[in-house]
């Protein structure tokens, strides 16, 4: 006891100080093995075996080996520096209410080179024994095993998951696998992905009834077909096993009744599971608010005890938590591998400020978080694992106006993925390769990079010496005072690559990655170099989502970014579902879009609306949308008004959209402006607090087009003609709930009632007008295009207006020879490109004219007639 409180004070393990220690919660021992032998000889106890209800002690030096089934349960088994070793060739259980180690205490259930054999089962039951009164454990400890030294299992051998060779329909009873599976066998216990869309429990569990290679033959036949949508059937779906022959089970499987047991490894990595199968674990339940501790204010002061709670609901009983292990990259991480996690309240696979890697693991009908990371700072990896059943029964997500639909809607609980989301990431500084996730009612994907408030430790923050790990990004820090802290939101992310998401709300949602949201005041010291920002670029690279309720993809409060090589697929998703959302206010700085395929909106939709205020480029890639394809919003920008205004010019965006193909003729870009002062509401916010920055419609907005029929032309907003007038009687002031006194946000008068160019002939500043730039009177107008022109170059002739016809130009479309006839004599006419190339230029004298178009690539382009007294431009588009 002594050397575990000498490790509380060393490490800051505030739970201990202020409660029983997890060793102490196991009570006095009533029987202790005194020598080294197989449980079932009397004489490793000293000539009695342990019976019901008895605490077990294994001394320091002793080794028990688990020779058979135990039949009587145990209130408490604690290993004090002995060790448990399973026997790997015969059956084995036991039945305990409390398991318990301290760091050199150590549990082996088959190991690297003795797994457990695949022909018999090794099994722990956590017993349910009438639990543990407050006053033995105020922290619920018990029922459960806390594990504060190493611990092997090591099962046999078998393949998680795969993809389906055959997406069966209903009525099969026999599945065709991608490949030959290693180690199933017959009575395995399969998890059939659900594909019916809205659906997000339409998985099936079978058991197999017989093997033939890559078929499996089943018990019984499917109720549901297990399909992916009919124009895009070369997506993936998917089947996982959840059966393994080491299993850790809780007898009372009731979360009411608070009788389940869980795993948490705390203090230390010195863990290696694979293939062990986890049933009906966990007892925190993300059903309901957690109740152990409330943070007032949200205070982040390490030296603030927030008020305790009921602790009827407390945070941290999952199926596998590992507790404080430890970040620094140098550690070796705890490793999990081929693990199932069958039904938890709360959270399957859970990494807590530990580095740990967890691969191809197995979640299966979890109602918080699949896969998390709880703290910040965490490291380590999650590769190639399967999250298959990840709902919250409340399903928050139904109705994006309801307050449930608020991410942090718990945050005085510091109360987190609750919605039913399959990974939950608060650190953007772990890999995350080659998952799945399906059946999904809140996020597949989600990062909430603000660090977590802890009790006794306030906000978790990062370590510069251990989360930079580039010497030359961590010298772009330098001159930065001492003080300075590195928020968890600025740790260099590590990659996020090849992720599937369907049957899903939202497949892939990022919050305050690399925000400027979350600066706060110099006093914080937490604000790092523009040198260091400058480093950093969060990658999602090879992303796919599928059957999608909410979005495909969503960032907010986000900075430097780049989405590419990502497929999203639309096809019967509801119209106000959105491919990839990023129209954010506070997505900012640099964002790549390179090489995406949008397919499938087909309704009232939107594929891609991209961000508002950041330097933007948009390159390759293929949208397939008789919806709108790319939708863009004005820039605009929210301000606190207390804060001193920024110089109009210094935000604003610049935008290129370039090397695009577009399978459907219309409704490519829709330029869709809104002229209010009220933010967009975010999920579970019926009225942003944060209004526009009055002058938002001033700010400058550069968009060029370099694909197609456009080459490096501008885009114009229709609303920035010069006779427009952004500003009106009806939107001069931010719009208030009724009942609510009127907002103080408002447009000053003299910026009312003008058109764009008396904004622009104003003097005193700001001094432009909506987007910075007025159309030009000789912009054209795309089918492909809708609520914007593109703009052309001249050659030294007056401005032409559109409109101002003297001749007939027939056909038009045309596959070659055109015709022109009019009233007035011409002297010449030029072809132009759309970025002002002469393509054709030739004299003329007379009222008629014949072009030969023959050699033009088809495309659009700009027809130029001029006499004497006139000029016209007419669009010509070339077949």
């Amino acid at each position: 006891m002594k050397k575990i409180l000498i490790l509380c004070f060393l490490f800051g393990w505030g739970e201990f100080l202020s409660a029983q220690s997890p060793i102490s919660v196991a009570g006095t021992p009533t029987i202790s093995a005194v020598t080294s032998g197989n449980w079932t000889d009397p004489n490793t106890w000293g000539g009695n075996l342990p019976a019901t209800d008895d605490r077990i002690l294994i001394p320091d030096g002793i080794v028990v080996s688990l020779d058979a089934e135990i039949e009587p349960p145990f209130k408490s088994l604690s290993l004090q520096g002995g060790t448990l070793r399973f026997a790997t060739d015969v059956n084995t259980e036991l039945r305990v209410e409390y398991l318990v180690s301290n760091p050199t205490g150590r549990l082996e259930v088959g190991s690297r080179t003795a797994p457990i054999a695949s022909d018999v089962t090794a099994q722990l039951v956590f017993a349910d024994r009438g639990g543990t009164t407050p006053a033995e454990d105020p922290e619920r400890f018990a029922p459960g095993a806390v594990l504060m030294g190493p611990v092997e299992m090591r099962g046999s051998e078998k393949t998680s998951w795969t993809t389906l060779q055959v997406q069966p329909e209903a009525g099969a009873s026999r599945l065709v696998l991608e490949r030959v599976p290693v180690g199933w066998a017959v009575g395995d216990r399969l998890v059939v992905a659900g594909t019916e869309f809205g659906n997000f429990t339409s998985d099936e569990l079978v058991t197999i009834g017989a093997l033939d290679g890559n078929a499996v033959e089943l018990d019984r036949p499917l109720e549901r077909a297990h399909q992916a949508p009919l124009p895009a059937r070369d997506l993936a779906v998917h089947v996982a096993n959840l059966s393994r022959n080491v299993r850790i089970v809780s007898e009372n499987q009731s979360v009411s009744a608070k009788r389940r047991g869980h795993l948490m490894f705390m203090h230390h990595l010195e863990v290696d599971l694979r293939y062990v199968e986890l049933d009906h674990l966990g007892r925190t339940d993300k059903s309901i608010p957690l109740d152990d501790y409330i943070w007032d204010d949200l205070q982040e002061d390490p030296s603030y005890d927030p008020p305790r709670g009921a602790y009827t609901n407390p945070r941290g009983r999952y199926s596998i938590h590992f507790h404080r292990g430890g970040f620094d990259p140098a550690l070796t991480p705890a490793h999990v591998e081929g693990v199932t996690v069958n039904n938890d309240p709360g959270w399957a696979f859970t990494n807590h400020s530990s580095r740990v890697d967890f691969i191809r693991n197995v979640a299966y009908d979890v109602l918080g978080s699949a896969f998390c990371t709880e703290s910040g700072d965490e490291t380590g990896s999650f590769v190639e694992n399967i999250a298959l059943r990840t709902v919250n029964p409340l399903d928050p997500l139904a109705v994006t106006d309801s307050e449930l639909a608020l991410v942090d809607i718990r945050e005085e609980f510091q109360d987190f993925a609750w919605q039913g989301c399959a990974y939950w990431f608060h650190s953007a500084g772990i890999r995350v390769v080659g998952n799945v996730a399906s059946g999904v009612s809140g996020h597949a994907y989600i990062y909430w990079t603000e660090g977590l408030i802890e009790k006794g430790l306030g906000m978790r923050r990062a370590d510069p010496k251990l989360h930079i790990t580039d010497p030359a990004q961590r010298a772009s820090l330098a001159g930065l005072p001492e003080e300075f802290v590195l928020e968890c939101w600025l740790i260099p992310s590590q990659p996020f690559q090849n992720n599937v998401a369907y049957n899903v709300s939202k497949g892939l949602s990022g919050y305050y990655i690399q925000t400027r949201f979350l600066d706060e005041n110099e006093e914080k010291y937490n604000i790092p170099t523009e040198a260091y920002r400058n480093t950093l670029n969060i990658e999602f690279d090879g992303f796919t989502a599928w059957n999608i309720r909410n979005k495909g993809i969503e960032m907010v409060y986000t900075s430097d970014a780049t989405i590419k090589n990502c497929r999203i697929v639309g096809y019967g998703s509801p119209a106000t579902a959105i491919g990839m959302d990023l129209d954010h206010w506070h997505n900012l700085d640099d964002w790549f879009f390179f090489d995406n395929t949008v397919e499938g909106f087909n309704n009232d939709n939107v594929g891609f609306a991209t961000p508002l205020n950041a330097r933007i480029e948009i390159a390759g890639g293929t949208f397939d949308n008789s919806a709108t394809d790319i939708r863009i919003r004005e820039t605009n920008y929210g301000v606190d008004l207390d804060d001193d205004p920024f110089e109009i010019g210094t935000l604003g965006r610049t935008m290129t959209i370039a090397d695009l193909t577009f399978a459907q003729p219309n409704r490519n870009l829709v330029l869709a402006p809104d002229f209010t002062l009220a933010q967009e509401a975010q999920d579970g916010i019926d009225f942003p607090d944060e209004p526009k920055y009055p002058f938002y419609f001033l700010m400058n907005d550069e968009i060029t087009l370099d694909y197609g029929p456009f080459q490096n032309v501008k885009l114009y907003f229709d609303q920035q003609a010069p006779d427009f007038i952004p500003i009106d009687d009806g939107n001069y002031q931010l719009e208030v709930p009724p009942g609510d006194p009127p907002s103080d946000v408002i447009i000053p008068e003299r910026y009312r009632h003008k058109t764009n160019a008396e904004l622009q002939a104003l003097t005193s500043d700001p001094s432009t007008s909506f987007g910075g730039e007025l159309l030009p009177a000789t912009a054209l107008g795309h089918p492909s295009i809708e609520g914007g022109k593109v703009g052309q170059t001249t050659t030294g002739l007056e401005q032409p207006q559109l409109g101002t016809t003297h001749f007939q130009v027939s056909p038009n479309p045309s596959n070659g020879r055109v015709d022109i006839r009019g009233e007035r004599t011409l002297t010449g006419l030029q072809v132009l490109s759309l970025r002002g190339q002469v393509l054709v230029d030739q004299p003329e004298r007379g009222q008629t004219a014949v072009l030969d178009l023959g050699t033009l690539p088809p495309g659009l382009y700009v027809l130029r007639l001029w006499g004497a007294d006139f000029s016209e431009v007419h669009k010509l588009l070339r077949q």
